[in-house]
């Protein structure tokens, strides 16, 4: 038990990188491979620059600023601090920084663990027992949010998203922003058949 004491709890673990991944809208991979140096100083006053590598796009760099008081960087820079002891009782070189206990091993999460988890834990939440929600969920949800808030723009979208314009209208042309669209035909229309 005072073991377990010493290192963070694998749920905080979760927790940690489901903030980031709301903030950020990076892909779950990204995000549970970052590197213990994946923080720094932004060029943004206020802001901190945090750099995942997306292993499928040959190690692209994805690159975020986030607030310096947003939840997510609080929550990593607690959780570099608070997992140093498992870095050190690491059996490898691991510098991730999701490093966790699993059974008797020090290792990085695995996305198998953080499906279930992230499962469990919007089974307990009041009011989404029967939804069916997943981590890769999270990204597409941070992109058709971002573009509903720019009346169904792409371009928020693609900067956050950081990708092209086809797969940019892969995550955001989804019912709401084409009714969006629909509505600025529509209103186009109307004008044009006032002034004919």
């Amino acid at each position: 038990v005072f073991a377990s004491m010493l290192y963070p709890m694998p749920a905080t673990i979760g927790a940690v990188l489901t903030l980031y991944l709301i903030e950020s809208g990076a892909n779950v991979g990204v995000g549970r491979t970052l590197d213990r140096a994946c923080m720094e100083v932004s060029d943004l006053k206020g802001h901190r620059r945090i750099t995942g590598h997306k292993a499928r796009a040959k190690g692209k760099p994805i690159i975020v600023d986030l607030p310096d008081t947003s939840p997510a960087v609080k929550a990593m820079d607690w959780l570099l601090s608070a997992n140093s002891r498992l870095k050190v009782n690491a059996q490898t070189n691991d510098h991730n920084l999701f490093l966790m206990r699993i059974g008797g091993r020090v290792q990085l999460m695995t996305s198998h663990w953080y499906t279930n988890w992230f499962k469990k834990f919007v089974a307990s939440a009041p009011g989404l027992q029967s939804v069916k929600l997943l981590p890769n969920m999270i990204r597409p949800s941070v992109l058709l949010q971002a573009a509903l808030a720019n009346d169904g723009r792409l371009a928020t979208g693609m900067a956050i998203g950081q990708h092209g314009v086809a797969t940019t209208q892969g995550y955001q042309q989804k019912w709401p922003t084409r009714l969006l669209y629909d509505e600025n035909i529509r209103r186009f229309h109307n004008a044009f058949e006032t002034l004919v």
